[in-house]
């Protein structure tokens, strides 16, 4: 204890505080004699905390206690008392918490299991995770208006959740809570529901994939443990991943579960299928999840072979219910090149208004610059949501600037930017349509409409909405063994089709089988 910790200790609790140090054999100490000094009592302040950790299992749990009361003394002044144990409960906590080696355990996934209470060794000590779990937790959670002793810092309630305070003890929390909303979701037979054992699995910071997948079936219900025996004992990151989701499908017969599930802009696991869940990868912070349109076109511009990457979705049985959009009639032929100016971008944005004026019926340069855009926010305009499509000052600011581009050369936007101090000319509208270029491929529906989607898209592939899949799916139709198969080509935005219009009136689905 150093002396500035003993002064704080003194003027908050002086009198039952100091007989309590005293009786121990505390003492102030100089600065030259701390690091001594606690060499000497830690041993002796974790096999008492131990002592009090092994008494919790019956009884009163000792983290139901506060760790500071007080009662009116006088008529203007209250008197405190410290629970006496709690220092030393602390102190044991704090030096646990803080210790490099600490932070593997949190990646482990029994962390989350509700059920499991593994004994976590700290050589020379060993306990059960939830004693820790629950302590952390409560010292958090007591009700007074004033926290006691946070390690030598008094903090009052309004700032428990201040970073400054709380950040060792923040994976501690979140476990803790996980740990207790999957037990209130364990149902007889039936194991805990799916989303929650995602959602305990995606966005912890593993040392190792292999943490990630530890414990997943401990959560599933018995005929899933069961099932999970018929595949061949994963060894590899990417035959994890795909088995998992490969159970998502078997469960759901559809998309729903695979997509409330991927969250990830790109994978980083070699050999992992572009639509496999990663479960290394942490979802976004953001709400809004601005990448999206990014994860569901994940596979880019490389090519899969479907007999060899993930065969066991190729079973006839796998089956969605689907909505027939359109057909595709034609698709630009120019792609930008690896090394692109503004005038490689403005002729190859020419050559979609040249394809696009030729097949429409009728032309619509509001519905081109739309499906150019893909609406700036393809990523919040899902099928299922009613939103209405860019507004009419937005779409003329767009026809503006590009017959300025036409006309001077120039790409900078037409307005200021305001965060260069409206000093300058932004390039906001080339940013967005170089992106969308990059990224996607311009095509036209039989129906005369304008879309984006992926580069591997060709003329006579098939639109489709896909029940679970929040964008129209592109499909391929070949045979096999004289059976009309369908091949998932990738993703796409199609105008008038993308604000609730496929899923609303007498839209009627049939059930297909892919692969």
């Amino acid at each position: 204890m150093t002396p500035e910790q003993w002064n704080v200790y003194e003027k908050e609790g002086a009198t039952s505080l100091d007989y309590w140090l005293k009786q121990r054999g505390f003492k102030c100490l100089g600065q030259n004699e701390v690091e001594t000094f606690a060499a000497q009592c830690r041993s002796d302040i974790f096999k008492h905390a131990l002592k009090i950790l092994d008494k919790m299992a019956e009884g009163d749990h000792l983290y139901t206690y506060p760790v500071v009361t007080s009662v009116p003394n006088s008529k203007y002044t209250r008197r405190y008392t410290y629970h006496r144990n709690w220092l030393a409960v602390m102190d044991c906590i704090h030096w646990l918490v803080t210790r490099p080696w600490w932070s593997r355990v949190w990646t482990l996934q029994e962390a989350t299991l509700p059920r499991a209470d593994p004994i976590v060794h700290a050589p020379p000590y060993s306990f059960h995770l939830s004693q820790l779990l629950d302590a952390v937790d409560a010292m958090w959670q007591h009700n007074n208006d004033a926290c006691c002793k946070w390690f030598g810092n008094a903090v009052i309630t309004s700032d428990r959740d201040d970073g400054v305070f709380g950040a060792a003890y923040t994976q501690c929390r979140a476990v803790h809570a996980q740990r207790e909303s999957l037990a209130e979701s364990v149902e007889d037979d039936q194991g805990v529901p799916l989303a929650l054992v995602t959602n305990a699995i995606q966005g912890r910071e593993a040392t190792e994939v292999h943490d990630h997948w530890f414990g997943v079936f401990g959560l599933l219900p018995e005929r899933w443990q069961s099932q999970s025996k018929m595949f061949p004992t994963p060894d590899t990151p990417a035959e994890l991943f795909s088995q998992y989701s490969n159970l998502l499908y078997l469960q759901g017969a559809d998309l729903t579960l695979l997509n409330k599930s991927r969250r990830h802009r790109r994978s980083a696991i070699a050999g992992l299928p572009s639509w496999a869940i990663d479960l290394s990868s942490p979802r976004t912070k953001s709400g809004e999840d601005s990448d999206r349109w990014d994860l569901y076109n994940a596979c880019g511009k490389t090519t899969h072979d479907p007999t060899i990457e993930w065969p066991k979705l190729r079973d006839p049985v796998l089956t969605v219910r689907a909505i027939h959009v359109s057909s595709v009639q034609a698709c630009a032929e120019r792609t930008l090149p690896l090394s692109d100016t503004p005038e490689d971008l403005r002729r190859l944005v020419t050559d979609w208004l040249e394809l696009y004026q030729k097949l429409a019926n009728p032309f619509d340069r509001d519905a081109f610059w739309r499906a150019c855009f893909m609406d700036r926010n393809v990523q919040t305009h899902w099928l299922s949501l009613r939103r209405g499509p860019l507004k009419a000052d937005r779409l003329q600011d767009i026809k503006d600037w590009w017959t300025a581009w036409n006309d001077t050369y120039d790409h900078h936007d037409l307005t200021f930017d305001r965060r260069a101090g409206s000093t300058k000319h932004g390039r906001f509208h080339h940013r967005e349509l170089r992106m969308n270029a990059e990224q996607t491929k311009f095509f036209v529906t039989m129906q005369g409409l304008p879309g984006m989607g992926s580069h591997d898209m060709q003329s006579g592939d098939e639109i489709y909405t896909l029940a679970g899949c929040k964008s129209l799916v592109i499909l391929r139709p070949s045979l096999e063994k004289d059976l009309e198969q369908l091949t998932v080509v990738g993703l796409c935005f199609v105008d008038r089709w993308m604000y609730g219009r496929a899923l609303q009136g007498g839209a009627v689905w049939k059930t297909m089988a892919i692969y």
